[in-house]
């Protein structure tokens, strides 16, 4: 079941929806193309602990670079 972490909003005002979905460990952000992965993570609290201050950063320019930096490690 998919559990969806927030929203990315772009520069823009488009918005994409960042979705954990557990049963392949991918985390994904929803666009206009499909779904694109943006890391495998190993369990829901992994990506939590990750994901932890998104909301701080997610309507930001840099928004995506600090997901980036706090995925490191994952797969």
């Amino acid at each position: 079941m998919p559990l969806d972490m927030g929203w990315w909003i772009m520069r823009d005002g488009r918005r994409r929806l960042m979705t954990y979905w557990a049963d392949c460990g991918a985390l994904t952000l929803d666009g206009p193309g499909g779904l694109d992965v943006l890391a495998r993570c190993a369990d829901e609290d992994d990506v939590r602990k990750r994901l932890d201050g998104w909301e701080n950063h997610c309507d930001r320019r840099d928004g995506l670079t600090w997901v980036t930096g706090q995925l490191q490690g994952c797969r």
